[in-house]
């Protein structure tokens, strides 16, 4: 899920031309949101999945470790992008 949502965040980057490609441009900004959201959740639910069983408990913390940048990263660089398509909408 991580390397979607960070595809759809470089596919809005990548847009050559935005005045031109706006449609596309928006496109990509809505496919990030989904893939961002769809990472946080998928992040969320492996964390409540493995805090059922001792086992699971027990990796919890290396789990964290390991994904938890990797999602904070996506929504930041997802934040960044909204700002930035507000403040040209608003040029």
């Amino acid at each position: 899920m991580t390397n979607t949502a960070r595809l759809c965040i470089q596919d809005y980057i990548e847009v050559e031309n935005p005045e031109i490609e706006k449609e596309e441009l928006s496109s990509d900004l809505e496919d990030a949101k989904v893939a961002v959201n769809l990472a946080s959740i998928a992040y969320s639910e492996l964390l409540e999945e493995l805090a059922l069983t001792d086992e699971g408990v027990e990796v919890l913390n290396d789990v964290r470790k390991l994904y938890a940048p990797d999602v904070d990263e996506l929504r930041e660089s997802l934040k960044d992008i909204e700002k930035s398509s507000k403040e040209d909408e608003d040029e």
